[in-house]
Order: C-alpha cells, then structure tokens, then sequence
C-alpha cells in the first residue's frame, strides 16, 4: 500500500489558516451586509435575495460558508447561497438519508484464542 507524505508543519499551519480565515476570500464580503439579511417577503426583499445569492454562486468558499451557518445553526440570513428557510430544509433531508442508510454490519462475535476447555 502506497503511503501518502504527511503533510509538513507549514503546509497544515496553511490549511489551518485558510479554515479559519474563509471569510476573508468570500465574495459577500466586499458586499453591503445587509443584502444578504432581507427583511420580509415582498418583491424588494425577493430580488434582495436573488442579489445575494448571485453573488455566493461566485464565491470560491460558499461551500465553506454553508457548512459553517449549518454547523453552527445560523437561524438567518443568505450562507453558502442558501436562505435560513433553505438550510433547514436542507438539514432535515440530510438528516433522512442518514436515517435511511443501511444499517452497518454487526460485529462479528469474538472467538476465545488459546486453548478451550473440553466440551462434555
């Protein structure tokens, strides 16, 4: 089996950075904040929505972005290009397909080593 080189010191200080730092790359951030907090559901908020989430279709971290609103359960907003109403939608079906995978394989029961007392 080929073993891959573990990744240098520097190299994982660099990955660990830019898990960190994501916003600083993300489009939305040149953006007025507020786009991406539309009030309502009227033809002014719809078109903000739209707005935003062209710009997250840009974006080269928007999957970062709604992994992290998911993970931390942002209740508002556009992440990742994803409404709140969205993300949960999004929540509950990843949810069902976890509960709809197979079952995993039980353990296979362990068989005593060494020697074993006679059976009568």
């Amino acid at each position: 089996m080929k073993r891959h080189p573990r990744p240098s010191r520097s190299e994982r200080a660099v990955a660990r950075d830019e898990a960190h730092n994501w916003r600083r790359r993300a489009l939305c951030s040149q953006a007025d904040p507020d786009l991406f907090f539309p009030v309502g559901t009227s033809t002014p908020a719809q078109d903000q929505v739209r707005s935003a989430k062209d710009i997250c279709a840009a974006c080269p971290v928007a999957g970062v972005c709604l992994r992290w609103a998911m993970e931390a359960g942002v209740p508002e907003g556009i992440w990742g290009g994803r409404t709140a109403q969205e993300r949960r939608q999004l929540a509950h079906e990843m949810a069902r397909q976890r509960s709809d995978a197979p079952p995993r394989a039980p353990k296979r029961p362990q068989v005593p080593r060494g020697p074993q007392a006679p059976q009568a």
